[in-house]
């Protein structure tokens, strides 16, 4: 990048900031005076692509997730395979394979940092322990793509949804004093078409689901099986003029954060039709897989993106924050460290990339 280039990035960030003085300095001193054409954003994402690491793991990578105490990363592919890496190290521990397809979604349980669910496209789930590389428990109660895993925020349900336009709800079984619990299928929930995704509420027993071609998100009690539906239209009315592809839960448990297949991502009022708040910029169709995720401190959510890249926007004001670049093809998941500090990407271009974000993020 040239240094006059770099001038206007960096004043541009000040512009922002609210810095005048300090640009005014940096004006009268480098005789360089930016125009309007750029963002500051520009100059976070170049900070961002510094901090970055990279680890080549040879296949396409289609998900990937941190444990509950940020230790370990999984990752899924589509050679079949998970692998278990060191954050510290970045080394690969152990692989685990026991699935017939691609691996397509990867859920480590919330509170014990080795459980993993791992689902697949031959329709298997499977629960491993990522310490071991021990495969615990195996499920085949779906008939096509198992496109996601989930585990409730108490780690007592899990559920998931696939292809076959179902979504399979499984308990813990009674202790039986081992060290990791069992689970078993509680419900089978039919749509009538596929459940694109889905994620547990606060109360660890609502389970939100939004379907394809269908403009209402279903709230599963996963007690009784009994259902409720939002209209996803602020207006009532019932036309489909977008599909969720991907649902978040905000960690004050508040909040769903809504990625379309319209280039859009909406903030709605657990429970309600309200729409908060409009995230545009990234480039998403209906067909396409995008992945979102929530920053620990509710301020700041991500997405991935069509043209490659990783978008980031200040939840409250809307403001696009900054789009991390790196990636040389599809962004298949994202997922946020524990502790805030770590956003890790996965894609088709063969590479896990781990980006360090700035400690006043």
């Amino acid at each position: 990048m040239d240094e006059d280039r770099m001038q206007m990035l960096i004043q541009q960030w000040l512009k922002e900031k609210g810095y005048t003085e300090a640009l005014r300095a940096l004006q009268q001193e480098s005789g360089v005076v930016s125009g309007d054409a750029e963002t500051g954003g520009l100059l976070l994402s170049i900070l961002y692509e510094h901090q970055e690491m990279k680890a080549a793991l040879a296949v396409n990578i289609i998900a990937c997730r941190f444990s509950c105490d940020g230790l370990l990363l999984a990752t899924g592919a589509s050679d079949t395979s998970v692998k278990i890496l060191s954050t510290a190290t970045q080394t690969v521990q152990r692989t685990i394979t026991t699935h017939g397809a691609p691996v397509l979604s990867l859920a480590f349980h919330p509170l014990l940092s080795s459980l993993l669910i791992s689902t697949a496209m031959d329709g298997s789930t499977a629960i491993s322990d990522a310490s071991s590389g021990e495969v615990l428990q195996t499920f085949k109660d779906h008939t096509k793509y198992v496109t996601r895993g989930q585990w409730s925020r108490d780690g007592e349900v899990m559920a998931t949804c696939g292809h076959d336009k179902t979504v399979v709800v499984y308990k813990k079984t009674g202790d039986d004093g081992a060290a990791l619990p069992s689970f078993e299928l509680s419900k089978r929930h039919q749509f009538t078409n596929i459940p694109e995704a889905m994620c547990f509420l606060d109360d660890g027993m609502t389970l939100a689901v939004s379907v394809r071609g269908d403009n209402y998100l279903h709230y599963v009690d996963v007690s009784d099986g009994s259902v409720t539906k939002a209209n996803l239209n602020q207006m009532g009315d019932d036309h489909v003029s977008f599909t969720v592809l991907d649902l978040n839960l905000s960690p004050n448990g508040k909040f769903l954060l809504a990625s379309t297949d319209k280039s859009r991502l909406l903030l709605y009022s657990v429970g309600t039709t309200l729409q908060l708040r409009f995230y545009y910029g990234a480039v998403n169709d209906d067909l396409c897989q995008t992945r979102t995720s929530w920053h620990p401190s509710g301020s700041y959510i991500f997405v991935t993106s069509q043209d490659h890249k990783v978008y980031c926007w200040h939840v409250t004001s809307q403001r696009l924050h900054c789009q991390l670049k790196g990636h040389s093809a599809a962004v298949r998941d994202i997922d946020m460290s524990p502790d805030g500090s770590t956003l890790v990407s996965c894609a088709f271009d063969k590479t896990v990339r781990l980006w360090t974000l700035p400690k006043d993020e």
